[in-house]
């Protein structure tokens, strides 16, 4: 019972962390993309990364490590990192979310 109240505890806390965090960064991410969409392809690239930009990160990802020829450029780096971010808060959600088969029996 202690163990499931600390785990729900620690679920909860990453949510809201992930939460306030991966808002934040995304929104970051998605102003970038459409800088360096206008600064590479103009304003066609820019607008068409605004209007789509889950697939927009995906091309500038590929494109920005193709162009630099390494993955360790700081566009590409924050890119992996809001999906480890993503991975941290699918994490708190299984937290949360998960019951164990004693807390089922009790109730």
């Amino acid at each position: 019972m202690l163990f499931d109240k600390i785990r729900k505890g620690i679920g909860g806390t990453l949510v809201v962390i992930v939460s306030i965090v991966g808002s934040i960064l995304c929104a970051v991410i998605h102003i970038w993309t459409i800088i360096i969409a206008y600064a590479i392809s103009g304003l066609i690239g820019a607008l068409i990364s605004l209007w789509f930009p889950f697939f927009a990160q995906i091309y500038w990802f590929f494109r920005m490590w193709s162009l630099t020829g390494t993955i360790k450029n700081n566009y590409c780096l924050a890119i992996l990192v809001i999906i480890g971010i993503g991975i941290i808060g699918v994490i708190g959600f299984h937290l949360i979310s998960y019951s164990s088969k004693e807390q089922d029996r009790i109730d």
